[in-house]
């Protein structure tokens, strides 16, 4: 159920959110900060602390960076698009100066790693889009912003979790859709990758680990997957894309029990995310146990949900057809 888009944009705020003219121990300490408080879904105080960072030039790429990756993880919760004005506002400017980053010779390590993560997420934003050749080259020049990036400061172990991203996930998509056969299969290495960026790197831990679990996920996977998120909720009870990933796991192995329990927990965070109602109405459909009930919870998605993309609404449209012949 497009679980997998959702860590494409997850990862990069905390794998990148550093400011290259500020001292190291600082920069550091900022990013634990940004993680803290996104992996906590504080969105108020994570708005606050990212238009702070642009209004100073010498941390306005991060800020760049940080309204790009805050506006796409608010969608992902909901896999919709209803924060993509605020991302349009800054996102242009944003890419255009990583761009400048990039081809500057000069620029340093943290500088390319901020720059490889707002290419990351203006890749992720175009292809969610269908814009899949633009996506491609931003996904690609982000991808070499980060391994100069570590090429010039190999303490820099962090970039790693998006180089081992872009390995995994180029090798996921490729062989699923059947496109581009020649390219080799990195699915293993991107694995070490993004294991070694959790190990070592100074920052990125809880988002290595989330992105192993996403990948046990697709892996089917699901008992270690749980381990995953069961881990990751007991620090973070209320982020979303974890729970939404343990939701669907549970899905995934018929425990419909708890994967209705997952669901209510997300509408209880936050009812506007009307997927919720969505994924309890698959849960009752499959379950078979109260079909009634099922075609109540997916009528109230399709009322509830009216920018709902034509692959939601024919989810739900599919199980409501198959649900009119069970009394």
């Amino acid at each position: 159920m497009t679980l997998t888009r959702c860590v494409i944009a997850f990862f990069i705020f905390f794998s990148t959110s550093v400011a290259a003219n500020t001292p190291v121990k600082e920069q550091i300490e900022l990013t634990r900060n940004g993680t803290e408080i996104l992996l906590k879904r504080n969105y108020p105080e994570a708005r606050k602390f990212i238009y702070k960072l642009l209004e100073k030039e010498e941390t306005r790429l991060l800020g760049y960076f940080g309204i790009m990756a805050y506006t796409q993880i608010r969608n992902l919760e909901n896999y919709d698009y209803r924060f993509d004005s605020e991302y349009l506002v800054l996102a242009e400017g944003g890419r255009k100066k990583a761009l400048d980053v990039y081809k500057d010779p000069k620029s340093s390590g943290w500088d390319l790693l901020v720059a490889g993560g707002i290419l990351g997420v203006s890749g992720f934003y175009k292809a969610h889009h269908g814009k899949w050749l633009a996506s491609l080259w931003d996904g690609q020049t982000a991808l070499r912003a980060m391994k100069i990036a570590y090429q010039r400061d190999t303490t820099l172990t962090d970039a790693l979790l998006g180089i081992g991203f872009y390995h995994y996930w180029m090798s996921h998509f490729t062989r699923r859709l059947k496109l581009l056969p020649f390219v080799a299969d990195r699915r293993n290495l991107g694995k070490r990758q993004i294991r070694m960026a959790g190990e070592l790197g100074q920052v990125v831990g809880p988002l290595a680990e989330i992105s192993l679990g996403f990948i046990d996920y697709v892996e089917k996977d699901y008992p270690k997957a749980l381990v995953v998120t069961k881990k990751m909720l007991s620090s973070y009870p209320d982020n979303i894309v974890v729970r939404m990933l343990q939701g669907q796991t549970y899905f995934k192995m018929r425990d419909y029990q708890r994967a209705r329990e997952e669901f209510k927990r997300i509408l209880a965070i936050d009812s506007s995310l009307t997927k919720g109602w969505l994924f309890l109405g698959l849960i009752e459909a499959y379950e078979g146990k109260n079909p009634k009930e099922a075609r109540r919870l997916l009528q109230l998605y399709l009322d509830l949900d009216k920018t709902a993309t034509t692959h939601w609404k024919k989810l739900a449209e599919e199980a409501l057809a198959r649900l009119r012949s069970v009394k």
